[in-house]
């Protein structure tokens, strides 16, 4: 995987706005074909280059899809640690095609480059992460906090407990808005959670998800989302 990330990388039990999930700012693949290499150049040293097609519509066979009209190439570079990671990852794609199958009137072409870093500050309950990119521009950060309550002397608490904070804050790129849509407009995203162990294999997190500028665009209000996720794990 590009742009891993321990504590923002899955949306089950963690962050669940897709700002924390992923960089945007990256072209990711999904039902396509592609290819990667990788080498390890030492124990805490490795090295990424990826790229594949991206024309394939959801529920069609990507071997179908395979002109090369849209397509993204990635690379990574990445140091990892016991107590954190840091990786680039500088990326570039074409997209001439449209979902709908339809031609761009222009060929589109977007290049740029994301940092991933992330921190488990020794045997403190905190860890931190920061992602940031440029393409469009992205950056998004936070903090984690393992057994919280427990460790305000408060109560007693599972090893799964946790509470997240994180914000995020978007400028989509120019070909990626609605034709007449200005991008001066920055989406903020902002949410927090609270994960509460039941029992060992059931987990119960209530969040809460707050973004200004849904979109990028100004012809929107504010939204506030409640969510309540539970993760039953065997």
């Amino acid at each position: 995987y590009f742009d891993t990330n321990s504590y923002a990388n899955s949306s089950f039990g963690q962050f669940c706005a897709s700002p924390f999930v992923n960089n945007q700012v990256i072209p990711m693949a999904d039902s396509n074909l592609g290819v990667i290499f990788q080498h390890q150049f030492h124990e805490q040293w490795y090295a990424m280059l990826g790229g594949n097609f991206t024309s394939c519509p959801q529920n069609a066979s990507p071997l179908k899809h395979t002109d090369g009209k849209n397509f993204n190439i990635l690379a990574e570079l990445a140091w990892v640690h016991d107590s954190g990671a840091v990786k680039l990852t500088p990326f570039m794609a074409r997209i001439n095609e449209l979902p709908d199958g339809e031609e761009r009137k222009n060929l589109h072409t977007v290049a740029g480059i994301a940092l991933n870093v992330e921190q488990q500050l020794g045997g403190s309950p905190w860890k931190a992460f920061c992602r940031a990119g440029w393409s469009a521009v992205q950056w998004s950060g936070g903090f984690v906090c393992s057994q919280p309550l427990q460790h305000l002397g408060v109560c007693e608490e599972g090893e799964a407990n946790q509470f997240g904070i994180a914000l995020a804050v978007t400028r989509p790129d120019d070909g990626s808005m609605a034709e007449g849509r200005s991008r001066s407009k920055k989406e903020v995203v902002m949410e927090c959670h609270y994960n509460i162990s039941v029992t060992p294999w059931f987990l119960i997190q209530p969040s809460l998800l707050w973004i200004s500028n849904p979109a990028g665009r100004d012809d929107t209000g504010n939204a506030s989302v409640f969510r309540l996720q539970t993760i039953l794990t065997f």
